[in-house]
């Protein structure tokens, strides 16, 4: 996160315009200080590296244990480099989990949509929904976070459980039974 400059015993770190002066550094190490120099990135490009590392905070300190800086500083971006693509820690969490789960089901659905029998289709997408988890384990754990949450906060709950056609998570019914429609 910090630029180093070393010359002889001194070191200077490079950190927001801030110089911390260090003894006892013998080497010359000169790293782009990424508060001054972050390289234009194509916006889905830069999404992806803020789920990626909110997917890595939230698992490791939990949804409340997390700040935006924290994502920032893993995403190697500026605190308004996240605000820019978010407008709050709570929409990031939020489209974390939409972004992972829609995936998750589109991997699912790619899988099962050549098979036919009802009872087929529930076999392999119960057996395909394990080898997805076991392959990614810090999907499920973000996933359980988020569950939990939801629980307890209605601003988390109400726009991840959408209808399909907005953008929250499709029921897992519309996978299994593709050519069923809900009745009223």
């Amino acid at each position: 996160m910090r630029g180093y400059f070393s010359a002889g015993k001194k070191t200077i770190s490079l950190c927001s315009s801030a110089f911390i002066v260090r003894e006892s550094m013998t080497s010359f190490i000169l790293a782009h200080s990424v508060y001054a120099m972050t390289a234009k990135k194509a916006p889905d490009i830069r999404k992806e590296e803020i789920f990626e590392a909110a997917l890595h905070c939230f698992n490791h300190k939990g949804y409340y244990g997390t700040s935006i800086d924290d994502i920032a500083a893993q995403a190697e971006i500026s605190k308004g480099g996240i605000y820019h693509h978010f407008p709050s820690k709570k929409s990031l969490f939020i489209d974390l989990f939409n972004s992972r789960v829609n995936r998750y089901f589109d991997v699912l659905k790619a899988n099962i949509d050549s098979v036919t029998r009802p009872a087929e289709r529930i076999q392999d997408f119960v057996e395909k929904s394990d080898q997805i988890f076991q392959q990614n384990l810090d999907i499920l754990k973000f996933i359980l976070e988020f569950i939990t949450l939801s629980t307890r906060d209605q601003e988390i709950r109400r726009p991840a459980y959408q209808e399909s056609g907005d953008a929250g998570v499709p029921e897992p019914g519309e996978y299994l039974y593709p050519d069923t429609h809900r009745g009223n």
